[in-house]
């Protein structure tokens, strides 16, 4: 699956995320937040897979922060539509970069956190190969002992199927 990296033209971290992306030949897409402003479903994707929620995405050394607050705006107050509002006016109210995948979100540059999206990746494939490879010795065991599996495993699917 691809990465997702939603940037901001200014964001010297958002070129660096960009960067390390195309030197590790990681696919992705890029969204320029000021181009093309995030959706509402893309908004509550993001905040689905954090940790803090709005906390998490919310620049609160932005200018951006600083004028909304003297004007009385209390973020902690706001509903997601009305902080969907004030993103899409405002896209420097963000940190920038965010990064996602797989359910994932990323915000910011940090070079640490990236490699552990990676190798988490990576972690994954090689937990499924060895499993796969365990389930085929399993069938091998089992037909040479003529026992019939009731239930098989679909890796694919993701679900179990009946073994006739």
């Amino acid at each position: 699956m691809s990465v997702t990296l939603y940037t901001l033209p200014s964001s010297s971290s958002s070129r660096k995320a960009k960067k390390f992306l195309e030197d590790n030949n990681i696919s992705f897409t890029v969204q320029n937040m000021y181009q093309e402003p995030l959706s509402k479903e893309q908004l509550y994707e993001i905040l689905a897979h954090t940790e803090n929620g709005v906390d998490d995405i919310i620049s609160e050394r932005s200018k951006e922060y600083e004028i909304l607050k003297e004007q009385g705006i209390v973020f902690d107050e706001l509903s997601l539509t009305g902080l969907y509002k004030l993103i899409r006016e405002r896209p420097k109210l963000l940190k920038a970069p965010i990064m996602v995948k797989n359910k994932l979100t990323l915000v910011g540059y940090n070079i640490e956190e990236i490699h552990m999206l990676l190798n988490r990746e990576d972690k994954k494939r090689e937990f499924q190969n060895v499993l796969s490879r365990i389930r085929a010795m399993e069938d091998k065991e089992f037909v040479e002992q003529g026992i019939i599996r009731i239930a098989k495993h679909d890796m694919t699917a993701g679900a179990y199927e009946r073994a006739i």
